[in-house]
C-alpha cells in the first residue's frame, strides 16, 4: 500500500507503444500515484540495422578487380552498421538511404511516445522524468530505476503463456528477475 510520506516515492514506469504499456501507466496514476511522488517514465529500445539487399556481383567490373572487397562503414546518430560489401559502391548507397529511413522512422517513434506520456503527466499536473534510451529494455529498465533511487518499478505484460514468454523472452520477465526493488506487473485484463 502506499504510504502517506509527504516527501512521496519515486515510480519508475516502462513505457513503449504498446496497449499493455498505456494501461499499467494509467492503471498507476489512478489507483497507487499520491501527490508527491516523482515519476520517472523510461521508454528504452534497440535499433538494429536493416538487412543489405544482395549484391549481384558482374564478371567484369569496370573499375577493374571485380572481387574487390570493400569496407563501408556507415554512421547515423543511433548505431554504427560496419558491413563488406564487394562492388563499387551502389549498394552502401543503398544500404546508407534505408537506414536513414529507417532511423528517421524510429525517431519519429521516440518523439511521438515522448509527447504522448508528457501530455499525460501535463493533463493530471504530474510532474515526471521522461528518459529515452538506446539498448536492451530490461537491462536500462533496472540500471535506471536502480540510478534514479525508486522504490518501485511498473511495467505492463503482453500476457503471453510460458511457451511463448520462454522462447521470445519477456521484458517484464527480465525485470521481475533482475531488478533489486519491488516490481508491480499491471496484466492484460
Amino acid at each position: 500500500m502506499a504510504s502517506s510520506d509527504s516527501k512521496g516515492k519515486t515510480i519508475a514506469i516502462a513505457v513503449d507503444a504498446s496497449d499493455h504499456s498505456e494501461r499499467a501507466f494509467d492503471w498507476f496514476m489512478d489507483q497507487l500515484y499520491r501527490e508527491g511522488d516523482k515519476l520517472i517514465v523510461i521508454h528504452s529500445h534497440e535499433l538494429h540495422p536493416p538487412a543489405l539487399p544482395p549484391v549481384i556481383l558482374s564478371e567484369k567490373d569496370p573499375l577493374g578487380d571485380w572481387s574487390r572487397e570493400k569496407d563501408v562503414l556507415t554512421t547515423c546518430p543511433k548505431a554504427i552498421l560496419r558491413v563488406k560489401i564487394y562492388q563499387f559502391g551502389f549498394v552502401d548507397a543503398m544500404a546508407t538511404e534505408e537506414w536513414k529511413k529507417e532511423v528517421q522512422k524510429h525517431e519519429e517513434y521516440i518523439k511521438n511516445l515522448e509527447d504522448k506520456y508528457k501530455k499525460k503527466c501535463l493533463a493530471v499536473e504530474v510532474p515526471a522524468k521522461i528518459l529515452v534510451q538506446d539498448g536492451h529494455p530490461g537491462e536500462n529498465v533496472c540500471k535506471t530505476a536502480l540510478k534514479e533511487k525508486a522504490n518501485l518499478i511498473v511495467v505492463g505484460s503482453r500476457g503471453m503463456g510460458t511457451i511463448r514468454r520462454t522462447i521470445l523472452g519477456s521484458i517484464s520477465d527480465y525485470i521481475i528477475h533482475h531488478a533489486h526493488i519491488p516490481v508491480l506487473v499491471v496484466p492484460k485484463v
